[in-house]
């Protein structure tokens, strides 16, 4: 006896619905502010308050951390010299602290700020959200310019030529580096902004 051919069931489309929530990276939102505000915050105090008394206190010579083209240990012993005692304890106990939080603070900002900006404006490819690691190398040549300063603070006055050559490197790319950071930053911000009035 011969049976009906069964009837094949259509699959059934799961369509997503359009409220459905999507999902955000941790990174991001009031994560993202908080971090922003407070490296803001961090750097508000180093440029309003204690970067200046230490050159007031240096006689006008500029502190290493704002030096991008470098400095040499004839300067390096000057500016030593100059603060005196009491300028080297504020260097080191005032300025150093704000400065070993900054880092981090900005880099995790930036990097954020670049993976948010990457989605707004579809350019979210693997190679582009590796260029967010650039923060992590400006936040690496920062420390390594902060613990070579805080050296040189230390072993003054018998601060050797290679420490102060080291921290100089560290502080040229760094400043280099910052640059190429907040510069992609803008960039890739202009290019949001420009894709979303589409």
């Amino acid at each position: 006896m011969l049976k009906a051919p069964e009837t094949m069931s259509a699959p059934t489309a799961t369509v997503s619905s359009p409220t459905a929530k999507v999902e955000r990276p941790w990174l991001s939102g009031w994560r993202l502010a908080a971090l922003l505000m407070a490296a803001l915050a961090v750097y508000g105090v180093m440029v309003g308050v204690t970067l200046p008394e230490l050159t007031a206190r240096g006689g006008g010579l500029t502190m290493f951390d704002v030096t991008p083209l470098g400095y040499d240990a004839a300067y390096a012993h000057a500016l030593l010299d100059r603060l005196g005692p009491d300028g080297r304890h504020y260097y080191l106990f005032r300025q150093l602290p704000l400065d070993f939080a900054y880092p981090a603070l900005m880099a995790l900002s930036l990097a954020g700020i670049w993976l948010t900006l990457l989605r707004w404006a579809n350019l979210d490819s693997t190679r582009l959200r590796a260029l967010a690691w650039l923060a992590a190398g400006m936040a690496a040549l920062d420390y390594a310019e902060n613990i070579s300063v805080a050296a040189m603070l230390l072993s003054f006055p018998q601060e050797s030529g290679a420490l102060v050559g080291f921290a100089s490197v560290a502080t040229v790319m760094k400043s280099m580096t910052a640059t190429v950071c907040f510069v992609g930053v803008l960039g890739a911000g202009a290019i949001a902004v420009v894709r979303r009035r589409r």
